[in-house]
């Protein structure tokens, strides 16, 4: 299985641990993860240019059998990856932390979303609700 994983990212990476860490657990549970910061931007030593910035989303959408949202922290971003994995008939798993609420729009459009305590909860999460 292959998921494209999107969360907001900032250009000094501050969520790098989060971000590597969600990757871990999907690939602790079977899953092969492409998140664009870790594998394309390589962690800003690669960019991306500007009129291609979602050219690159979609078609890593479309490859991907379904895609993973961490909404813990918002932006529009990641309501517009939302609506294309679901124009793409991707399942969609919308995931945040458990201190904050998911925004009601992006878990109207999830196929299923989930709260966790910390990321290590996120591979029982896979295991259990998403490759059933």
């Amino acid at each position: 299985m292959r998921a494209y994983f999107g969360i907001k990212t900032y250009e000094n990476y501050h969520n790098k641990e989060r971000i590597i860490g969600i990757c871990d657990q999907l690939k602790l549970a079977g899953v092969d993860v492409l998140n664009l910061s870790r594998d394309m931007q390589l962690w800003g030593d690669v960019s991306i240019e500007t009129s291609d910035f979602f050219a690159v989303r979609f078609r890593e959408i479309k490859r991907a059998d379904f895609v993973v949202i961490d909404a813990t922290e918002g932006c529009i971003t990641l309501g517009v990856e939302v609506g294309f994995a679901k124009a793409f008939g991707k399942p969609v798993f919308v995931i945040a932390d458990q201190s904050v609420m998911i925004d009601p729009a992006l878990e109207a459009a999830a196929t299923h979303s989930f709260q966790y305590k910390g990321v290590k909860d996120i591979s029982g999460l896979v295991s259990t609700h998403w490759l059933e």
